[in-house]
């Protein structure tokens, strides 16, 4: 039931989905390497320190990124539900008192 219910509101969307979420991955590759390269440029990379602190810049970057996927694909999710399903309309119904709208 999840799986076909997932699937449908993915439907025809599913270009848009896969542009957001690679957004992301490229984002986090470009970011790090950036960053690491920076950082390499001072440090010796074959070293223990260097190698340590290349690692610390790859999480605290991806640290910072997956809350921001995370959000991404929340509010993806409730565009999905506002077009297909009237969730905006459903919504306001029940915040007035009226009777719930199916979709």
């Amino acid at each position: 039931e999840i799986r076909r219910r997932s699937w449908e509101l993915v439907r025809g969307n599913r270009g848009k989905v896969f542009v957001v979420l690679m957004v992301f991955v490229l984002m986090q590759i470009c970011l790090s390497t950036g960053a690491t390269w920076i950082a390499g440029m001072g440090l010796d990379s074959t070293s223990d320190v260097g190698s340590s602190i290349e690692s610390i810049i790859r999480q605290v970057i991806a640290i910072v990124i997956s809350p921001l996927q995370t959000i991404a694909i929340t509010l993806l999710y409730y565009d999905f539900r506002i077009r297909k399903e009237g969730f905006d309309l459903e919504m306001l119904s029940q915040a007035i008192g009226g009777p719930t709208v199916n979709a």
